[in-house]
């Protein structure tokens, strides 16, 4: 701590206190700062220095008081969803459903070959078993459902393959 007859510096942690005499000549008051900005006028040097403790322990007090109050109203994260083993994509192009896999390459868990879930072209949705998933999808799509060739029939055919 630095002390002259108009002036008082000092540091606590990263702040940079200082209390200066107010060039006014009309009345003797002294101005504090912290950290360069100025933050009140006192009539005494001692008064000045409580001063700017006090009002920075206040804003320390006030801030944990908002970090606990900011920790009390928030809202706890609801649990992870549990991952479906079958998901249904609905086509809003084609007008079709399709049944698939978590697993498929072309279902990617809900996300799509694109990995981009939902879109304007279509949704996904989740289901726990096949037999859930295919009463859905045909229930959407009565005669334009199905079920993916590759992940819940196990065979795929590419052109060419003469043999069903």
């Amino acid at each position: 701590m630095k002390v002259r007859h108009n002036h008082i510096h000092f540091r606590r942690g990263q702040r940079f206190f200082a209390v200066r005499r107010s060039p006014s000549p009309d009345a003797v008051s002294f101005i504090g700062s912290v950290n360069g900005i100025d933050c009140g006028a006192w009539p005494t040097k001692e008064a000045a220095v409580q001063g700017l403790l006090r009002r920075t322990l206040e804003r320390k007090v006030k801030k944990e008081a908002k970090a606990q109050l900011a920790a009390l109203l928030a809202k706890p994260k609801p649990p992870e969803p549990a991952r479906a083993a079958f998901w249904v994509y609905e086509s809003n192009i084609h007008h079709t459903t399709k049944v698939h896999a978590s697993w498929c390459s072309a279902c990617n868990d809900g996300q799509g070959k694109a990995r981009k879930g939902n879109t304007k072209s279509g949704k996904w949705w989740p289901y726990p078993t096949l037999d859930e998933a295919v009463a859905a999808a045909r229930t959407w799509q009565p005669d334009r459902n199905e079920t993916c060739s590759l992940c819940v029939k196990g065979s795929y055919r590419r052109s060419g393959d003469v043999s069903y």
